[in-house]
């Protein structure tokens, strides 16, 4: 069994170290480049986790649901507009197959509102004229 009084001096002294270590400035410098490094292989680690994550399914929907609130689409029912779009084999416009163009989730800049599923040059071209 330890000794009150021991422990209390002792716990003292742990803490008027820790004091003197916080004010000296080398201790400060070598604790720094420590969290530093600590900090560097952390960020490594989350970001290729992040990676992996962004090339499962969840991480692919994840993404695009969020890149399409960024650029304004707004709609109550976005995770069931995410898997049509991804069903979806045809231009709703032209009806070409999305082989040749790029895919793109067409909506009113103004309200946010999904108009079509359309290859990239319809929302490009027919689209951004008479929009």
């Amino acid at each position: 069994m330890e000794d009150p009084e021991y422990k209390e001096k002792r716990l003292k002294q742990i803490r008027e170290l820790k004091r003197k270590k916080r004010l000296d400035p080398e201790y400060l410098e070598k604790e720094r480049i420590k969290q530093k490094e600590r900090d560097d292989h952390n960020r490594e680690i989350i970001n290729q986790k992040r990676r992996e994550y962004g090339k499962t399914p969840q991480g692919r929907k994840t993404n695009t649901l969020n890149q399409w609130k960024r650029r304004g689409i707004k709609d109550d029912d976005l995770a069931n507009i995410y898997e049509d779009y991804l069903l979806e084999t045809n231009c709703w416009i032209c009806d070409h197959d999305f082989s040749k163009y790029k895919k793109c989730l067409d909506h009113d800049h103004k309200t946010g509102e999904v108009r079509y599923i359309c290859c990239q040059k319809c929302n490009s071209t027919i689209l951004a004229t008479f929009g």
